[in-house]
């Protein structure tokens, strides 16, 4: 899932090559310069490797709810629905099918993120003959 913030993460070789300029007294305005960086992000981030030891650097939780159906449920729910495709909203929506009861749009979100969608069935006239 994309990252909804504004803000962009650094990566590994970016936050390593910011300790070793750190490590050679370089001054964090040139090295936030050289990589296009605010001070204040160059700051942060020496802040955060004195706290933990420099090899190891880990990415910040994610704060959110968490989501409703695991991966073992919502597999378990998109291969329900391709084996009966004609069922409603509502019947995919109770414990049997999803693992738990979730709200009718929940279940269409879930749908919706694998691709599926609700079509109509088209309507065929009885007065054409069949070959």
């Amino acid at each position: 899932m994309p990252n909804k913030t504004s803000r962009k993460e650094l990566s590994e070789s970016a936050v390593n090559t910011i300790w070793q300029f750190h490590l050679y007294m370089i001054t964090g305005g040139k090295i936030a310069k050289h990589l296009g960086l605010a001070r204040s992000t160059f700051n942060a981030v020496i802040r955060r490797l004195r706290k933990q030891p420099p090899p190891v650097y880990v990415k910040a939780l994610r704060t959110g709810r968490p989501p409703r159906l695991d991966e073992r449920a919502e597999r378990h729910l998109i291969r329900y629905v391709g084996q009966n495709p004609f069922q409603t909203i509502e019947t995919l929506s109770t414990p049997s099918k999803a693992g738990c009861r979730i709200h009718v749009n929940t279940t269409r979100n879930y749908l919706a993120k694998n691709e599926i969608y609700a079509f109509r069935p088209r309507r065929t006239s009885t007065a054409w003959p069949r070959l």
